[in-house]
């Protein structure tokens, strides 16, 4: 265990007070600069380019200088540090050290395991915030970081998970395997830190068979959850949260996914936002007592209904999308997290819009090059005008 702990997730109950508006804490010299982690991520370089557009200057911290949110036009600032999930405490104490080398209005983490850093040693961090971190308590950020706790939510909103058991070793996955499917889907519980001062979690993955999920249960530890294989078309509703309302959404459905059966958003379009639906993430969202920027992903049932299958309280992969599409949520996050006024009505993404992530389409390409699959090869290759690219923008081609 390393110098800054973390809540016992089953110790965490659900919380369903609503949170107070936000009252930041300013330092006497008010800055307008915000330290951004994990600049390798596509995520994060949407984020920094968003704040520099509304006049922040943007520290990005990254392990290697060759991450693309480093080499963007719109990063003042470079900042090395190792990756929160290897070495978290010289994760929090590189941040510590250049908060109180120069003021910086916010701290903005982009990946999940940032996320439970920042958020465990908030005590540390937060007063050397001009703004503070702009995040609810550590008991919520824990709970919104462990899948029990999401379906339980979903649940009570309307948007219930498909059918998943919670499993220990490989016998108990067969069974439930055997039960739900095959195929299934492999996920872990919870990111968890380790006694090596590091914090793990695997990706989830698609068993498509026994022989599979014998290969790569043993990969998620103790504990794993096996989730039925939910067909339907994959949908993310990203948003920003404050006080317990949507202030803003961006729905898309995605056209393509890397890897192919079951992954992230490879091309993808906006949509017209569903009400009900928006009434149902925004549900889920009151019950998880989250604030700040979030993506639930979503899977159309047969019946027409949603079925949540991911929750992530944090900046995420298609950000770009959601700015070029009218609602840029880190915006609006900066804006609440310094005190700033929230829109009057929730914005919503304007419909039409789509987002081609280079890296994982290329790699469609191949796959579906390889099996057979040339018409579907052929409308990969097809441009689509006034695509939204992750890195490749035309005002920021350095990365």
């Amino acid at each position: 265990m390393g110098k800054f702990g973390l809540v016992d997730l089953e110790a965490v109950s659900a919380i369903t007070a609503p949170l107070p508006t936000r009252s930041p804490v300013r330092t006497r010299t008010p800055v307008r600069r915000v330290l951004v982690t994990d600049a390798e991520n596509r995520s994060a370089l949407a984020a920094i380019r968003s704040l520099d557009a509304i006049g922040f200057a943007v520290t990005a911290a990254a392990r290697t200088p060759l991450a693309v949110g480093q080499w963007s036009r719109s990063c003042a600032r470079r900042l090395s540090l190792p990756l929160a999930r290897a070495d978290t405490d010289g994760f929090v104490e590189g941040i510590a050290a250049a908060l109180r080398s120069d003021p910086h209005a916010l701290l903005l983490p982009c990946s999940d395991a940032s996320l439970l850093a920042v958020s465990a040693a908030r005590e540390l961090l937060e007063p050397l915030l001009g703004a503070g971190l702009g995040l609810p308590s550590h008991d919520v950020v824990v709970a919104c970081l462990d899948r029990r706790h999401v379906h339980r939510a979903g649940a009570s909103a309307g948007l219930p998970a498909p059918a998943t058991v919670e499993c220990s070793g490989v016998e108990a996955a067969e069974r439930a395997a055997r039960e739900l499917g095959p195929p299934v889907i492999v996920k872990p519980v919870r990111y968890e830190r380790r006694g090596n001062g590091t914090i793990q979690r695997e990706n989830s993955r698609l068993a498509p068979d026994l022989d599979r999920l014998r290969r790569i249960v043993p990969l998620y530890g103790e504990h794993c959850l096996i989730q039925r294989y939910q067909p339907g078309t994959t949908y993310s509703c990203g948003g920003m949260a404050v006080n317990g309302e949507l202030a803003g959404v961006c729905l898309s459905r995605y056209l393509r996914t890397w890897p192919v059966a079951s992954g992230n958003a490879a091309f993808s379009e906006t949509v017209p936002a569903d009400p009900r639906l928006t009434a149902q993430v925004g549900a889920l969202v009151r019950e998880l007592e989250w604030e700040g920027l979030f993506e639930l992903e979503v899977i159309r049932r047969p019946d027409g209904g949603f079925a949540a299958i991911d929750f992530n309280p944090r900046v995420y992969g298609s950000m770009a999308l959601s700015s070029a599409a009218g609602v840029d949520l880190t915006a609006l996050w900066a804006a609440w997290a310094t005190g700033g006024r929230m829109p009057a009505a929730m914005r919503t993404a304007a419909p039409g819009l789509t987002y081609r992530w280079e890296e994982a389409d290329l790699r469609n390409l191949l796959w579906l090059a390889r099996n057979g699959r040339r018409r579907d090869a052929a409308r990969v290759l097809r441009p689509v005008r006034g695509t939204v690219h992750p890195v490749g923008r035309a005002d920021d081609p350095a990365p």
